[in-house]
């Protein structure tokens, strides 16, 4: 390798690595909180996604003593231990049926949090960490519904649109079940175009699109 090749090649390296560093999630929802705190009091903290460890982690390393009910959903197969939270694992990118007993404690945390302001930490994998099938429908239903589409090809805001209708915290129903009080939420995207209704199905975000 030439000496201007070397150099191009650690320009490059260098453009990668501060790319990285720019992009943790640990500094920037640190950086968020504590340009913009939550309200004064205990506050509860829900954390899912892939990203979910590590923005938790950075919340409570912010909240300390005030961050109450922190609940962690993340995917198999990484650390899943945070001190000062519960931290429970569901599946990606096929939801299992460890994805339906992380949707049923989120469920619960909602119901126990309900009408208390709260922090959500959103990044992408929820929709399939978080499954809780809209009533009347079975788990199998809700994912042979999802596989179907993935194999026909479509896109995610397809797939995405579809998870919402048939779900109880997809399309901004999580955020309905914590009603009336305010929830601060910090996303973290994995799709084109930062779209919220798309990140992890918009949990915290209204649906826009119809049957």
């Amino acid at each position: 390798m030439t000496e201007t090749r070397r150099g191009i090649a650690a320009d490059l390296e260098a453009i990668w690595r501060g790319a990285l560093r720019r992009t943790q999630v640990g500094p920037l929802v640190r950086a968020a909180l504590s340009a913009d705190p939550p309200p004064a009091g205990r506050v509860p903290v829900l954390a899912i996604g892939k990203a979910a460890l590590p923005m938790a982690e950075a919340a409570l390393a912010v909240l300390g003593d005030r961050a109450d009910d922190v609940l962690c959903v993340v995917p198999e197969g990484g650390r899943a231990a945070l001190a000062g939270a519960r931290v429970v694992v569901g599946s990606h990118p096929r939801p299992t049926r460890a994805s339906e007993r992380a949707g049923a404690e989120v469920l619960a945390w909602a119901a126990r949090n309900a009408g208390r302001p709260a922090l959500a930490l959103v990044s992408g994998g929820g929709s399939a960490l978080v499954v809780a099938p809209a009533e009347g429908l079975s788990f199998e239903d809700k994912v042979e519904a999802a596989a179907s589409l993935m194999r026909a090809g479509a896109t995610i805001h397809e797939l995405n649109a579809l998870r919402k209708h048939l779900s109880r915290t997809k399309g901004g129903q999580l955020a309905a079940r914590l009603a009336p009080a305010p929830v601060r939420v910090l996303v973290v995207s994995d799709v084109p175009g930062d779209e919220l209704t798309t990140i992890a199905s918009g949990p915290f975000a209204a649906d826009p699109t119809t049957l």
